[in-house]
């Protein structure tokens, strides 16, 4: 009988050391949660922002600028010799950098105009007035209306030297530096990362100066003023 039951508890106690082998072989391991990632929104910026340089055409399709005279003592006109109303295109050249907030985008552009602006005074008096260069400093603000167009307008400050020269009735010949306003609107398209093409509508005006001729006492105000329409290429970077 002692010797059975020893026999049945040595069985016992094998079964209970293969259950523990077993468990401690691995059919029962801990399990190891997977990791849970987070995905991380892409970080989203405007193809505008940034540094650019530019290269276009501009042509002047309105202008007003009728030559006067007016006498230096009574400050009274005393005839009017007709119109140096500005035509023509000429090269420009820009830079500028924009930030954007979201949708807006702003920032300075300095532009840069010259050659091919002019007028001719034909009559019983003759004159030219002509655009050797104009350059102007201003502030854009516009809207991304797309990831590629932006909507936009601008303000500022511009600077040109005019060649004015009226003979006859009154003479004058003078080398004249204008200063005045500058704004317009635009727009421009994203062809890729850098290139981008553009087309403007501009407004330039600038202050008169009195150019006198003192032979006769009478004096000539030219005030320049034109609108013209700008197409181009930017390189961003």
């Amino acid at each position: 009988m002692i010797k059975k039951f020893i026999v049945a508890s040595a069985v016992v106690a094998a079964s209970v050391g293969s259950v523990n082998t077993a468990v401690a072989g691995g059919l029962s391991q801990e399990i190891v949660e997977a990791p849970v990632v987070i995905p991380v929104a892409p970080v989203l910026t405007n193809r505008f922002a940034g540094g650019y340089v530019g290269l276009g055409y501009g042509h002047v399709v309105s202008s007003d600028d009728r030559v006067g005279m007016v006498d230096q003592t009574t400050n009274l006109l005393t005839g009017v010799l007709g119109d140096l109303d500005l035509e023509g295109g000429a090269a420009i050249l820009q830079a500028g950098y924009r930030w954007a907030n979201g949708n807006l985008v702003y920032g300075p552009t300095l532009r840069v105009r010259g050659g091919g602006i002019d007028a001719e005074l034909t009559g019983t008096s003759t004159g030219s007035s002509t655009v050797n260069w104009e350059a102007a400093l201003r502030g854009n603000l516009g809207y991304t209306v797309t990831p590629s167009l932006l909507l936009y307008g601008f303000v500022g400050y511009t600077y040109a030297e005019v060649e004015y020269d009226v003979a006859g009735a009154i003479n004058v010949a003078e080398t004249v530096n204008f200063g005045g306003v500058n704004a317009g609107l635009g727009a421009e398209y994203a062809l890729n990362d850098n290139w981008s093409l553009f087309g403007e509508y501009e407004y330039a005006g600038y202050e008169g100066k009195n150019l006198v001729d003192p032979a006769i006492n009478q004096h000539t105000r030219p005030t320049p003023d034109f609108h013209s329409v700008n197409i181009g290429v930017n390189f961003s970077f």
